[in-house]
């Protein structure tokens, strides 16, 4: 027994040394390299740590994730994204009442789908006509994105969206963009429109082909327009797919 606990003890001090001598730094990510040993592996691992962005999410601890869209008139899981905008029918709108409910309820944060795999779009894009701006809600003016930022800012709620990278408006469209072949070139972010400026004249240049081109300029729109992100808008690389979201009294 003796014998035992001296063999674990020089072990666990073998196990510190190897961790000391290495002077492994606390990191988001630590790469683990062909040559290392299970006791490598285990320090590294138990040096990662999460970054301020993972950090501040798993603060939000209590979150409210909304998606509306076609599918609460259609009754479906899945939009085909063949859908007529008019079959969103909504008549009244009342994002107070969402966040009041929310921060109520104790929530830090609500995320809105703005636009889901069908590509039907919540907010006033220059770059649709698939969207709220072809129904009849406040006579194609309405704008949910806008409506739920302002209610956000009142009730001190962070703000967070949901932006698909899959479009099946845009694969099932004839003149559609998702998948056409189009070449990668260079281009500007976002793409003027004649009679629709932006007020943010903050301006990107990426390689892309038509549809991620599409992609880009929604995602300008919606961090310096919709959610009234102003200067503080900017494109993140990387996270398409990934809720932004935009701090409380910043939106």
């Amino acid at each position: 027994m003796r014998h035992t606990f001296i063999l674990l003890l020089g072990a666990m001090l073998s196990l510190q040394g190897q961790a000391q001598d290495k002077q492994l730094p606390f990191q988001n990510t630590i790469k683990v390299e062909a040559g290392d040993s299970h006791a490598d592996i285990i320090a590294k691992a138990a040096h990662v740590v999460p970054s301020p962005n993972q950090l501040a999410a798993l603060q939000n601890e209590f979150i409210a994730f909304i998606h509306f869209g076609p599918n609460s008139f259609t009754r479906l899981e899945w939009g085909s994204g063949k859908e007529d905008p008019k079959v969103f029918d909504l008549k009244e709108l009342d994002t107070d009442q969402w966040c009041e409910a929310m921060k109520a309820a104790g929530m830090k944060m609500v995320i809105l789908t703005v636009k889901h795999h069908d590509g039907f779009v919540l907010w006033q894009s220059r770059y649709t006509k698939h969207g709220i701006m072809s129904t009849g809600f406040r006579d194609g003016k309405g704008d949910i994105l806008k409506d739920l930022s302002e209610s956000c800012r009142k009730y001190g709620l962070k703000l967070g969206v949901y932006l698909s990278p899959a479009d099946l408006y845009h694969i099932e469209n004839p003149e559609g963009l998702y998948g056409n072949l189009s070449p990668y070139t260079k281009r500007t972010i976002p793409r003027e429109v004649p009679g629709r400026p932006f007020a943010n004249k903050t301006r990107f240049e990426f390689v892309v082909d038509d549809y991620n081109e599409y992609f880009l300029n929604q995602l300008f729109e919606i961090l310096t327009e919709s959610t009234k992100c102003g200067s503080t808008g900017h494109i993140p690389s990387g996270k398409a797919d990934r809720p932004t979201t935009i701090p409380p009294g910043k939106n």
